[in-house]
């Protein structure tokens, strides 16, 4: 697992995601403009739906990547297998997904979300070109899971940055060309389809499928048995990531969705770079061996959690100071009014939850999935009891707090992984940076809102220093070690 290869497979990650966000940056006030809070609401229900399918990959795209990773340099054909059976297990639960949607569109358009009147009819033809938007979905995460198996993070991410640019570009289209949603859905469609074409030609020419034959029982026994923990964590992060909006959409109003969903899938867009990056170690660690490699397992694992502190709270703590005004500047005053009470919510719940990446990572590189089943369904059920009296009682803010509530469950993830995959205490191991990082944060967050803010000099610009004297503030406090450091100068400076 040289740094070179992990690092130019971390770089394809994080392009795969850059441009995208580029995209939703660009998109979401253009599609609040032309189609209303309402529209956007609806849209953003739409996808959630389509997520809701996606329980039918039952974790099927990671069991894929760990058996082509643990196979394809030793037994071709074993690979060629676990090719062929994960294709026809995407094909037909995709199948059964998209069927499940198009028969039961009018109905959720018209009696389960609420959905202006004047709206229903598009809504319910947009929720028809959804059913096979999910299909695609489905084939696209089958290749996905096989090229990251394959380690080959190229692949799909340029795949994806073809077809969400295509995508957006015939949305734009179609919004100035009053398309509505079913337009957007159907532009979603085609770059699905550009993309997929694109991906399943590449994959062809770098692992040939041919016809061989079984024992195919084996293999499928092997998906279902690993993907089984998967699946039940898939089912949590649904359940605990967009309840919250199916109960907004369903009890209160799409127009709520939109102010819920725009600074969620903000904080998404910033917490997925950082998953891009830490998937490398996913394949990487599954292919090592933890009997004799657990002392560089625990090296790599402490550090990288030390500079995970020193990236990502900057930014959080930027966000804490001015995610209004960025709201603001980003789509407007009035929207920002509406929906920047919940955006430190937001922010804190992504915080926490990004320090789960690794050690999930970790968990099912080293057969030990049901670690992070066990507590997914922990998160989910903290969700489900919570999510109807919060959302009904408090809506945006109730949905916010639900979501922040179902993550605490995070810490005991954390400490479990440490001590059952690399046999140490990751909160005492790190007790030292998180010390520091809570002592200059909150001095930072005080000096900025008790004095700067109150100042003549004040301006939302402020923060930016801030985020940019941070690292140099914690570093020079000792926040990370010597030996982190030397990785994080060969992180920024060595891309070669």
């Amino acid at each position: 697992m040289s740094i070179s290869h992990l690092k130019k497979n971390a770089m394809h990650n994080i392009l795969g995601w850059f441009l995208p966000t580029l995209v939703f940056l660009f998109l979401t006030p253009l599609m609040i403009k032309k189609l209303g809070v309402e529209g956007f609401g609806i849209i953003s229900l739409i996808q959630i739906i389509t997520g809701y399918m996606n329980i039918l990959n039952f974790g099927f795209s990671e069991a894929i990547t760990k058996q082509v990773a643990e196979h394809s340099d030793k037994n071709p054909d074993q690979t060629m297998r676990v090719l062929w059976g994960g294709l026809a297990l995407f094909s037909i639960f995709g199948g059964i997904g998209a069927i499940t949607l198009l028969l039961t569109a009018h109905w959720l358009g018209t009696a389960v979300l609420q959905i202006p009147p004047e709206l229903q009819a598009d809504a319910v033809s947009a929720l028809k070109v959804g059913a096979a938007v999910f299909l695609l979905q489905m084939l696209a995460e089958y290749y996905r899971g096989t090229a990251i198996g394959f380690q080959r993070f190229d692949i799909p991410n340029i795949s994806r940055i073809l077809r969400i640019s295509l995508s957006g570009i015939l949305i734009v289209v179609s919004l100035y060309s009053d398309g509505g949603l079913t337009g957007v859905m159907i532009a979603t469609l085609i770059g699905l389809v550009a993309g997929l074409i694109f991906n399943a030609i590449w994959m062809q020419k770098i692992f040939p499928m041919h016809r061989i034959g079984g024992p195919y029982k084996s293999v499928l026994s092997e998906i279902f048995h690993f993907s089984k923990h998967i699946f039940f964590t898939r089912l949590a992060g649904i359940v605990s990531g967009k309840l919250s909006q199916f109960f907004l959409g369903s009890i209160s109003s799409v127009g709520n969705v939109a102010f819920y969903e725009v600074p969620t899938r903000a904080a998404e867009a910033g917490s997925v770079v950082l998953n891009r990056a830490l998937q490398v170690f996913y394949p990487s660690f599954a292919a090592m061996n933890r009997e004799t490699d657990i002392g560089k397992i625990r090296d790599i694992f402490t550090s990288v959690l030390s500079i995970q502190l020193l990236v990502i709270t900057p930014f959080m703590l930027g966000v804490v100071l001015e995610g209004p005004a960025l709201l603001t500047l980003w789509i407007s005053k009035d929207f920002s009014q509406s929906a920047s009470i919940i955006l430190n919510i937001i922010a804190a719940t992504y915080f926490i939850s990004s320090f789960t990446n690794l050690p999930v990572f970790a968990a099912m590189s080293f057969n030990m999935p049901g670690i992070v089943s066990k507590y997914s369904i922990i998160r989910m059920a903290i969700t489900a009891i919570v999510v109807y009296p919060l959302v009904s009682n408090f809506g945006l803010v109730g949905a916010a707090w639900t979501l922040l509530l179902s993550e605490l469950q995070a810490f005991a993830l954390i400490y479990e992984t440490g001590r059952r995959v690399l046999g140490i205490n990751l909160f005492k191991a790190l007790a030292r940076p998180i010390a520091i990082h809570l002592l200059v944060s909150t001095s930072l967050l005080a000096v900025y809102e008790f004095a700067f803010r109150h100042t003549a000099w004040y301006t939302p610009l402020g923060a930016i220093p801030i985020v940019l004297a941070y690292p140099l503030l914690t570093i020079s406090l000792g926040a990370t070690t010597a030996s982190d450091n030397r990785r994080l100068k060969k992180l920024v400076l060595a891309w070669r």
